[in-house]
Order: structure tokens, then C-alpha cells, then sequence
């Protein structure tokens, strides 16, 4: 419903699509589904890349903007207003946000990143299919959208969320105890400690879970 789909970009399955627009090669998978419209009827907001902020758009009705190869498994749900950048393989059943950023990989509980090699390897595979051939033109093209330094990095790394729940509870603990010489004694070790978790466990520039 009211969907623009440029070239060899597929929604053959069942599945509600509305309001969208999809770049080339793209694919959404049995299922899938996306809202146009938000249960309370207000503006519908999407990613601004410039600012790096969510933007009112003037828009009451406005689903999904997907840009090259971009991959959507089965069941995999879509809110209003999605803005998903070119090259990510998006899965599982649950919402992710609301902006997923180019070359991730994975889904509502979290992304890492999709590599170089193994996106080439699937987007040789999909246009093989169609009589297509993923040329040097093509891989220069991707490989600058990949290498650009102001290409807003994964959301998060799932294995930070373990490790981020401790330290977070522990730092709660450690705010409410009465116990004084708790406090003295974890308190300065989540402090020192915390900012090495994080370098440790994630490979990530933008954290938004």
C-alpha cells in the first residue's frame, strides 16, 4: 500500500508493507510487517542523518525507509516511521528501534557488525540470481558507504548487555546501601572500572539499546 520499491527489491510473502520506500535489492522475508500508522494518530518522526536526530516529518502516515540490500528475515516487526541504512540482515520476531544503521547485523537484542565479506558474499549471491553480476563498481560504491568515518557505527553489541547488567546493578547497589563501608569500598571500584568494561566488551561508537 502506497510503496515504492526500486530495483530487484522483493515483499513476496505475506505481510502488510505501507508507506514505504525500499532501495535496490532489498529483501523482506514471510511475515514481516510494518506500521504506517502510530496508535495514537500523532507525527510520525524518522532519523535525521544530518543532525543525528529523530525529525518531525508532517506526516500522519509513513512506514519504512530501507536503502540498499537491506535484509529483513521472517516475522521480523517494523515500527512506524523505520529508517533502516544500506546493507544490514535484520531478524527475530521483536521490534528493533527505530533506526538501524547501515552494515548491522542482528535484531531486537542487539547488533553487531556486518562485514564486509560476508555482505559481499550475499549480495553476489542475490544478484547471481537475477542474471546480475556484483561488479568492481558496485563493491567501490559499497565498500565507501562501509569505509566513511561518519557512518553512525552499530547500536550494541549484545555481548556488553550481561556484563552491562551487573555493573548497572551494582551501581544502583552501591547508591542506595546504607552500609558506609559498602559504599566505600565498591563505589570507587565502579567508578575506575566501569568505562574499561565498556572499551572491553564493545566495539561500538553509539550506544542505543
Amino acid at each position: 500500500n502506497n510503496v515504492v520499491m526500486i530495483g530487484y527489491s522483493n515483499k513476496a510473502h505475506d505481510g502488510f508493507l505501507g508507506n514505504s520506500v525500499l532501495g535496490e535489492w532489498c529483501n523482506i522475508g514471510a511475515g514481516t510487517n510494518n506500521s504506517n500508522l502510530k496508535n495514537t494518530y500523532v507525527e510520525v518522526k524518522l532519523w535525521d542523518y544530518e543532525t543525528k536526530h529523530f525529525r518531525r516529518t508532517g506526516l500522519q502516515f509513513c512506514g519504512l525507509i530501507m536503502g540498499d540490500h537491506a535484509k529483513l528475515g521472517i516475522s521480523t516487526m517494523i515500527n512506524t516511521g523505520t529508517v533502516i541504512g544500506v546493507g544490514p540482515n535484520i531478524f527475530g520476531s521483536d521490534f528493533p528501534r527505530n533506526f538501524v544503521p547501515s552494515f548491522s547485523w542482528g535484531g531486537a537484542s542487539g547488533f553487531t557488525e556486518h562485514k564486509m565479506n560476508q555482505f559481499v558474499s550475499t549480495a553476489e549471491a542475490v544478484m547471481k540470481r537475477r542474471n546480475k553480476t556484483f561488479d568492481d563498481v558496485d563493491r567501490r560504491i559499497i565498500e565507501h558507504v562501509f569505509a566513511d568515518p561518519e557512518r553512525e557505527m552499530i547500536m550494541c553489541n549484545p555481548k556488553v548487555i550481561p556484563m552491562m547488567t551487573f555493573w548497572i546493578t551494582l551501581g544502583v547497589t552501591c547508591g542506595n546501601v546504607e552500609n558506609t563501608y559498602f559504599r566505600k569500598l565498591y563505589l570507587p571500584l565502579y567508578i575506575r572500572w566501569i568505562p574499561k568494561v565498556i572499551t572491553a566488551y564493545s566495539s561500538t561508537k553509539t550506544w542505543a539499546c
